[in-house]
């Protein structure tokens, strides 16, 4: 399965919806993860 991590489009808003730690276990759990440029 895979999951998208999209980039943040509020002005000024720089939180994204993960973590690199949790990105790091959905990939050990099997998801392939794609995180949008600049997010």
């Amino acid at each position: 399965m895979q999951i998208g991590i999209p980039k943040e489009h509020k002005p000024h808003e720089k939180r994204v919806a993960a973590s690199p730690d949790s990105v790091k276990e959905l990939i050990k759990l099997g998801f392939t993860v794609v995180v949008e440029n600049h997010a």
